[in-house]
């Protein structure tokens, strides 16, 4: 489940947010409004509908309904949403946001020593599924930074910080980068956070867990030699097994032979 309670953000309508709590949060047209959604009331039916759960945040298109896209792409049933996201539904643009903007960075400090844990996904667009490893910090946009498409001047830069986080610091022509939904100049990034560069450029901050560490073999208690023995000796058996029952066959072929002379 989201750190924090996720909200439904609608840019250029009148809508106000609407808060996604646990469980299924279901929408449908609106009827004080030509274009308009709302929570569908008990018993009514669905057009799409949010689940926020232990999973994490879910978003089920209903049978029949047509046009739903998410980050610019068709939906037509299933799709696991992460903060950040936008969703066209009913020809209404819905922002999937945290329920308030990111506080700015303060006293943040470089990271020195090892490279960073988290890493950039891509998420949509032609960068999906691209990786981007943090060894140290990351120019966005420019010449020699990561590219951004259809953009050319440096955005800003991302730098790993002591505490395992990242430092996201933009330029004034950064306009249209989005974190978690909210514009964004100054803030301090963790993972699971959406970062939207340019229309068709995000990515998300991810920070992959530590292998697992292999289980100890279990001590063989005073008496069960068997548990240690029993796999070896099986493979150690079975060729002895065999070398005698083909001898048994050559001793049964002689005697048989010899006997009828």
């Amino acid at each position: 489940m989201p750190a924090h309670q996720p909200v439904l953000r609608f840019p250029g309508h009148e809508h106000p947010d609407l808060p996604l709590r646990p469980g299924i949060n279901g929408l449908c047209r609106d009827p004080d409004f030509d274009r308009g959604l709302v929570i569908t009331p008990g018993g009514a039916s669905s057009l799409v509908e949010f689940c926020v759960d232990a999973r994490g945040l879910w978003l089920h298109v209903a049978e029949g309904v047509r046009g739903v896209h998410l980050n610019g792409r068709p939906l037509q049933r299933l799709a696991h949403l992460h903060v950040g996201d936008t969703i066209h539904c009913e020809g209404i643009e819905l922002q999937l946001a945290d329920p308030a903007p990111r506080a700015t960075a303060i006293n943040a400090r470089p990271q020195a020593g090892e490279p960073s844990r988290l890493l950039l996904r891509g998420h949509g667009g032609s960068v999906h599924g691209q990786s981007v490893a943090l060894n140290g910090p990351l120019q966005l946009g420019g010449e020699w930074g990561l590219r951004v498409e259809g953009v050319h001047e440096r955005l800003g830069e991302l730098q790993p910080l002591d505490d395992g986080t990242l430092r996201l610091s933009l330029e004034a022509a950064a306009t249209e980068c989005r974190l978690n939904g909210w514009p964004v100049t100054d803030a301090v990034l963790q993972g699971g956070d959406q970062l939207l560069l340019a229309p068709g450029c995000r990515y998300l901050v991810e920070s992959p867990g530590d292998e697992p560490v292999p289980a100890a073999a279990p001590k063989s208690r005073a008496g069960d030699t068997s548990a240690t023995t029993a796999g070896p000796g099986r493979k150690l058996r079975v060729p002895w097994m065999l070398l005698a029952a083909v001898a048994s066959a050559l001793m049964l072929a002689g005697l048989l032979w010899f006997g009828v002379r």
